[in-house]
C-alpha cells in the first residue's frame, strides 16, 4: 500500500512539474523582460558600445515608456534595480517593445501616444559629440508573444536602424584658399518620431546645419539631416577670408531616411562650375551606395571672382534625364 502511495504521488509530481514547465493555458508566470541588441556595422555611428544608454518603451499591458537601459558587454541590456520591464502574471496578450539611442532623459513621451515623442538634431554638429547625438538609431519588436516562463525564454532582440538622412559633402579645388565649414541650408531640426511605423513626421524649426569634418585635413564634410518629402537644402562654403560658395539643388526631392546622400564640389580659382555638385544616394545597410547622381546649382560667385567664357573654370556640358527630371553630368 505504502509502495502504491509513493508511485502516485510520484505520478503527480511529474504531472505537476510538466504542467509548469509548458503552460497549457498560454498565461505568464510573470517575470523580468530580457533584451538583447543587433546592430549592423554604421557609417556613422560603429556600433553600440559597452555602457551605451538607450530608452525602451513596452506597450500594453505593460505600458511603460523611456525605461533607461544599458547596452552591457555581451550586447544584451541593463536596468536600475526595481526599473525592470517585467512580463505581467497571468498575461496572455502580445506586447510591442521598442528602444531609441541616443537615450534622452527628457523624452516628452505620453501615456495617450506612448511611443511617439519630439527629437531634434544640433544645429551645430561640428563636434564628434553633436554630430553622433543626430544620429538616432531605432528599433521595433512587435507583437511578441507571451513566455511561459520569462526566466527561461530568449531575450527579445533589438535591431537597431538609422532613423537620419545621411549628407556628405566631398569637395575639391585648385586655388590656395582653405575651406573652413560646410553648412546645410534650408532643412528642419525637429520632427515627431513614431517608433511604431519607425518614421519622423511633422517636421518643425527650419534652420541650417554647420556640418561635421571628420578629417582635419581633408576637403570633406558630414551632416545629419531629417527625412523629408519636397525639399531642396542648399549647401554653402566658406573658405578663407570669408568667402562663400552656395549651391541649389534643380529641383526639390525627397530625402529618405538611412540613406546617404553624396555631393561632389570642385571649387576653381576661376569660376564655379555650373554643374559641378552631383548627389549620389545610398541605402541604410552600412550606407551602402546606388547610383542616381542629382546635379546642384551655383547660386552665387565669389565676390572677387571673375568668371571665363573659355578654360578650365568653364562651365561643362549637360544633358537632360528624362527619367527623374534633373540634369545628369556627363
Amino acid at each position: 500500500m505504502k509502495k502504491l502511495f509513493i508511485l502516485a504521488l510520484a505520478a503527480l509530481c511529474a504531472f505537476v512539474g510538466c504542467n509548469k514547465e509548458n503552460s497549457s493555458d498560454g498565461h505568464s508566470k510573470g517575470g523580468v523582460v530580457r533584451f538583447s541588441t543587433h546592430l549592423n556595422d554604421y557609417a556613422v555611428k560603429s556600433s553600440l558600445a559597452e555602457n551605451e544608454q538607450i530608452g525602451v518603451f513596452a506597450g500594453a499591458p505593460i505600458s511603460r515608456i523611456n525605461v533607461l537601459g544599458t547596452v552591457n558587454s555581451s550586447k544584451g541590456v541593463d536596468f536600475a534595480s526595481g526599473s525592470e520591464i517585467l512580463w505581467q502574471a497571468g498575461q496572455t496578450e502580445a506586447t510591442t517593445f521598442a528602444a531609441y539611442h541616443p537615450y534622452n532623459a527628457n523624452c516628452d513621451a505620453e501615456p495617450a501616444d506612448p511611443f511617439k515623442f519630439t527629437f531634434s538634431v544640433p544645429s551645430d554638429q561640428s563636434s564628434a559629440a553633436n554630430y553622433a547625438a543626430a544620429d538616432l538609431l531605432t528599433a521595433l519588436a512587435a507583437n511578441v508573444a507571451v513566455p511561459a516562463d520569462p526566466a527561461t525564454a530568449d531575450p527579445i532582440t533589438l535591431t537597431f536602424g538609422h532613423q537620419g538622412v545621411k549628407f556628405v559633402v566631398n569637395i575639391t579645388k585648385n586655388n590656395s584658399s582653405e575651406v573652413e565649414n560646410v553648412e546645410i541650408l534650408d532643412t528642419n531640426l525637429s520632427g515627431t518620431v513614431d517608433l511604431e511605423t519607425q518614421t519622423i513626421v511633422s517636421l518643425t524649426t527650419p534652420g541650417t546645419i554647420l556640418a561635421f569634418r571628420p578629417d582635419p585635413s581633408a576637403d570633406a564634410f558630414e551632416a545629419i539631416i531629417l527625412p523629408a518629402e519636397d525639399i531642396a537644402p542648399k549647401i554653402r562654403i566658406t573658405v578663407t577670408g570669408g568667402t562663400t560658395y552656395t549651391y541649389s539643388l534643380n529641383a526639390p526631392m525627397t530625402f529618405v531616411a538611412g540613406k546617404q546622400y553624396t555631393a561632389s564640389i570642385d571649387i576653381t580659382s576661376q569660376q564655379i562650375s555650373s554643374n559641378h555638385a552631383s548627389f549620389v544616394v545610398g541605402d541604410i545597410t552600412d550606407w551602402e551606395v546606388v547610383s542616381d547622381p542629382l546635379s546642384y546649382d551655383s547660386d552665387s560667385l565669389p565676390d572677387d571672382s571673375d568668371p571665363e567664357v573659355d578654360g578650365p573654370g568653364a562651365p561643362q556640358g549637360r544633358v537632360p534625364d528624362m527619367e527623374h527630371g534633373w540634369d545628369l553630368d556627363f
